[in-house]
């Protein structure tokens, strides 16, 4: 994640490409407690001119150059900045991407999908989650690294018996990124964060909902840095487990207790005494 946002260190240049940042960030959360996370980034390769080792204008970008020999085409690091580069293959491994190094990325249990298509870079990572009660900070790349001392903060908790979501703004994770800057790339940066739960949140600062009012939508570009993502939400299926348990438990003895009495009275009606009587 370090790099997620390379580009907001070079915010003058960022002033060039319009629209050259896209990052997706979804999370759908399911009946049964598991969560699907899947995060999309891409950036304009082909019509970034200004990433072109061979442009005149911007020889500051010569491979030759010693001070910027980060955007040589064949530093290994910076090779999808490329615009010779050809399509990457599925099987392609790199070193660093946007998002992380993908061997630890599938290290982690995530997949990892890489590919340009018409000058534009793509990346996705996505993951599955069995209990969305322990997913952390660190599970959706909402830190910097897993020795962020946000890193193990869990995503979803316990709110007064209900459960709440809070996620900060990823895009003060750049620590070049200030109040200012953000304001500068508003319209160069698009990034989004949506959240689908099972059912509608009681409480939520999302920008926008969808027509059931189940998933939730927030533009990270118009919020403050120190703004964080929240809802509140109640799930049947999960939060009142232990009620629905102890409801079935007294039932079940419930209906035993009546068994059991409706047998011991039927044993006894079969045995009526004899009574005489003397005339």
């Amino acid at each position: 994640m370090r790099r997620l946002l390379f580009v907001t260190s070079l915010v003058l240049l960022l002033l060039l490409c319009a629209g050259c940042i896209s990052l997706s960030h979804e999370m759908v959360l399911r009946d049964d407690g598991s969560l699907e996370m899947k995060m999309d980034y891409s950036t304009q390769i082909d019509d970034m001119d200004m990433f072109d080792p061979m442009d005149d204008d911007m020889d500051m970008f010569d491979p030759i150059n010693d001070d910027m020999d980060i955007f040589d085409p064949m530093n290994d690091d910076m090779d999808m900045f490329d615009p010779m580069e050809p399509e990457i293959e599925e099987d392609a491994v790199h070193e660093e991407t946007p998002l992380g190094d993908p061997e630890e990325l599938l290290e982690r249990g995530y997949e990892v999908e890489e590919r340009t298509e018409e000058g534009t870079y793509y990346i996705t990572v996505s993951k599955n989650f069995d209990n969305f009660q322990e997913v952390t900070y660190w599970d959706i790349f909402a830190a910097e690294d897993e020795n962020d001392p946000t890193a193990n903060e869990l995503v979803f908790t316990r709110l007064n018996g209900n459960y709440q979501f809070a996620m900060p703004n990823m895009m003060a994770m750049d620590d070049d990124m200030d109040a200012m800057s953000l304001e500068m790339m508003k319209d160069y940066i698009d990034a989004q964060v949506k959240l689908t739960l099972p059912t509608e949140p009681s409480e939520h600062n999302a920008a926008s909902v969808s027509e059931d009012g189940k998933t939730l939508e927030w533009d990270l570009m118009q919020i403050g840095l120190d703004d964080e993502l929240t809802a509140q939400f109640s799930l049947g299926g999960i939060g009142n487990l232990m009620l629905y348990i102890i409801i079935g438990a007294a039932a079940l003895v419930l209906i035993l207790i009546i068994i059991l009495l409706v047998k011991r009275k039927s044993k006894n009606g079969g045995e009526v005494p004899q009574v005489s009587s003397e005339e």
